[in-house]
């Protein structure tokens, strides 16, 4: 089920870039850091259109390598695309679970070595001379995105602390920073899931979010299940949440709950 929906998925998304690559090369014209000027099917526009996509690649981590890296590069390709720096973070996380937790073969780790190196030492600084995604990465800290990032994290956790150690609760914590710094955001979040929860619910609620966490790992260890794609598809939004993401993301906790019910039943 969760393939065919990635299927899907994919035939709507290259439709819709089809139909709108002018407005594509209308935005690189312009130099956006992002093709503000294509609508997206996810909410939060490109970066959470192409990290989601990328997270789905996990479905088919255990599938021969025609699927999986059909689906892989695809991603990479939207990645790029977008200008989108997690979605490249979560396809090579995705990637790393593949080759070294899976039943990948001996040739197919001896190629993702070797093309390591050659990324690294050739492919690298050649892209970052070419494209505007490498530029990206080298802009962190100084680009508006990653400023605004700063700014949330920076006063998230002062929040946090005029609360007494209880929250704001559900839903508040952007309004508790605009409240801090005086000044309205245009942010629906906090771009950190682990944030998100202390500001929202506490130290209880953050608490009990990492003992959730403890969980689900001690889990997939204890039933050898550390290759299961639910499982890699839960690491990539935990892993992805350090940076974007809201926290109530239904997708994360309908994938996690089916991962903790299959184990916890199969015999």
């Amino acid at each position: 089920m969760l393939k065919s929906a990635m299927f899907l998925m994919t035939i709507i998304i290259i439709i819709k870039n089809i139909v709108y690559v002018n407005e594509f090369i209308e935005s690189f014209k312009q130099k956006m850091p992002h093709p503000y000027l294509v609508p997206y099917f996810y909410g939060g526009g490109s970066n959470l259109e192409a990290s989601w996509y990328s997270m789905n690649v996990a479905f088919f981590s255990s599938s021969n390598w025609k699927k999986f890296y059909s689906y892989f590069f695809i991603a990479l390709f939207l990645s790029f695309l977008y200008s989108t720096r997690a979605a490249i973070v979560i396809l090579f996380v995705i990637l790393f679970f593949r080759i070294f937790t899976s039943n990948s073969s001996s040739i197919e780790k001896f190629l993702f070595t070797n093309l390591s190196i050659f990324s690294i030492s050739i492919g690298l600084p050649y892209l970052l001379s070419k494209t505007n995604i490498i530029q990206r990465f080298s802009d962190i800290g100084h680009d508006p995105g990653s400023l605004g990032r700063f700014k949330l994290w920076g006063n998230a956790f002062n929040v946090f602390q005029s609360s007494n150690g209880l929250g704001l609760g559900a839903g508040n914590a952007i309004f508790g920073v605009e409240s801090y710094i005086n000044e309205n955001l245009p942010e629906d979040n906090l771009h950190n899931i682990y944030l998100q929860f202390i500001v929202d619910f506490g130290l209880v609620g953050i608490l009990l979010f990492l003992i959730f966490i403890f969980f689900i790992i001690f889990k997939a260890f204890k039933n050898n299940k550390i290759n299961d794609p639910l499982f890699i598809f839960s690491c990539t939004y935990l892993i992805g949440g350090m940076i974007q993401f809201r926290g109530p993301d239904t997708l994360f906790w309908f994938i996690v709950s089916i991962f903790i019910s299959t184990k916890t039943y199969d015999k």
